[in-house]
Formats: C-alpha cells, structure tokens, sequence
C-alpha cells in the first residue's frame, strides 16, 4: 500500500467533520487587501474548474468504456510570496456502456508553490494534496457498495491572468487512491489523471 489509510477515513460521521472543517478553511482564506500582484504574500485564488479523466487499477475494474466528468472549487491563500495554502472540494460522476453509475466527492487541503512575481501574466505551479474520498457504485442490477479512503494529488498547472482580478486554469493532476469498501473492508487501490480547465478569480 502506498500511504496508510487512517482509521478516521472509515466512519461517515468523521468525513462530515472534514466537510465543516473545509468550510472554515474557505472562510479562513477570504481576501485580504494591500497585496500588489497574484501570488504576493497574504493574496488570495479561488477557482472553479472542470475535466474528464482517464483511470486505472482495482478501483476502477467496475467500469466498461467508461465516461468521467469531475468539477472541483478550490481556494488557495498565500502565506508567503509563491507559497500557498489551501483547500477545495471535488466532485465526480460517471457512468459506463453497462449503465453502472459511479458518484464521488474528495475533499481536503493542497500546499504549493506559484511561481511569478509583479511583471508576471503567466503563473506555472506545482501542488500536493491529500483528500478525504468517498466513492459510491450503484450497479444497474441495485447493487450498491461505499468505498472510503484517502487520494493523494499531485498537480501541476499554470493561471493565465486576463484582467486584474481573472484568470483562466489549466492544469494537470495524478490521483493516487487508497480506498476500503463500507461493508466488507476490502482494500483497493486506484489511481487516474485528470485534465482541468477553469476560471480564477484573484484577490490582492
């Protein structure tokens, strides 16, 4: 297995706490004024991007010629000029030729660093992330099965600055799954890439 998977990932009513506690980052993170360019100390990002994807291993073995479509909201706060801070929400649905549906939700904090600085329109990054994820199988047949876990991301983009506080996203993601079913604690690993597209809203 390549992390551990904490006892807390199995129990719902612990995930609802990461949920609330993801809000207060959202609210922790709310923009503050006086900063002079995208990525200076104490600015702010939010985001809200989409992507289709391409996955792998035993997670993923319910799907024939499946079809992914994900959205996530995310934002970042920057404690130091290139250095953030941050979390977001990912939701996904799909769905394959057998009518198998597939819904998830990922949520949990990111760290990275944005290069730029003040001359700067174009802002590559790199970030690491490590999500809470449930995963819900409804087969056509009624059969249901919750799998409960951790995905650590690790991502890659850049921000294009269109206006002072606009932005367009692109970035790339690996998703590493560790994952046990509700039921029977059976263990998967999973793993897929992700391809992102979105609008960035800036605060500085």
């Amino acid at each position: 297995m390549f992390f551990f998977v904490y006892d807390f990932c199995y129990t719902k009513n612990k995930m609802m706490k990461y949920y609330l506690l993801l809000l207060s980052l959202f609210i922790m993170v709310l923009p503050l004024s006086g900063q002079e360019f995208v990525n200076d100390k104490n600015a702010t990002i939010l985001s809200l991007s989409g992507d289709f994807s391409s996955f792998g291993g035993e997670t993923f073995t319910t799907n024939k010629n499946p079809f992914l479509f994900s959205f996530d909201v995310a934002a970042n706060y920057f404690l130091q000029p290139c250095f953030f801070i941050g979390g977001g929400i990912d939701f996904s649905l799909s769905s394959d030729e057998d009518k198998n549906e597939v819904n998830s939700i990922g949520v949990g904090p990111v760290f990275g660093y944005m290069f730029g600085d003040a001359e700067s329109i174009v802002f590559p990054y790199l970030s690491v992330g490590l999500n809470l994820y449930n995963r819900n199988i409804n087969f056509r047949n009624s059969d249901e099965i919750d799998l409960v876990g951790v995905d650590l991301v690790l991502g890659a983009g850049v921000v294009f600055e269109l206006e002072n506080h606009l932005g367009v996203l692109i970035k790339g993601s690996y998703h590493l799954l560790s994952l046990k079913e509700w039921d029977t604690k059976e263990h998967f690993n999973g793993n897929y890439i992700s391809l992102s597209i979105g609008l960035t809203g800036f605060f500085y």
